[in-house]
C-alpha cells in the first residue's frame, strides 16, 4: 500500500511503535499493518453513508478535501451517487476498480 509519511507516522504513534521511520513501510508486514489501519480509519470517517468504502477509497486516493467537494446532496449518504460525482477521472476509475475486485473476491 502507498502510505504517506504523515499517515504512517500516525499509525506508528497510535500503535506505539518505537523508533519508527517511514522507510519501515518497505517491509511488507509493516506496510500492511499501517495501510489497513489507515484504511479502517478512513472507513470509519464516513458513518453516514450506506457504504463508506467508496468514500474511504476516494479519500485514500485523492484526499479528504476533494471528498468534501464531491459530497453534496444525495452523495452525502448514497455511495453510488457519490462515485458518480467524483471529479477526478483517475480517482473515479480507481474507486470503481477496487470495488469491482472487492466484490469479485468477496468481502469476507
Amino acid at each position: 500500500m502507498q502510505i504517506r509519511e504523515d499517515a504512517a507516522q500516525e499509525w506508528a504513534d497510535a500503535e506505539r511503535v518505537v523508533g519508527f521511520a517511514h522507510t519501515d513501510c518497505f517491509d511488507p508486514a509493516t506496510n500492511t499493518l499501517a495501510g489497513t489501519w489507515y484504511l479502517r480509519k478512513l472507513i470509519r470517517r464516513y458513518p453516514q453513508a450506506d457504504d463508506p468504502l467508496p468514500y474511504a477509497l476516494a479519500d485514500y486516493n485523492a484526499g479528504r478535501g476533494n471528498v468534501l467537494k464531491w459530497i453534496g446532496g444525495a452523495a452525502t449518504t448514497n455511495s453510488a451517487v457519490f462515485v458518480g460525482q467524483i471529479g477526478f477521472p483517475g480517482t473515479q476509475a480507481y474507486v470503481k476498480s477496487v470495488l469491482r475486485r472487492y466484490k469479485q473476491y468477496g468481502s469476507d
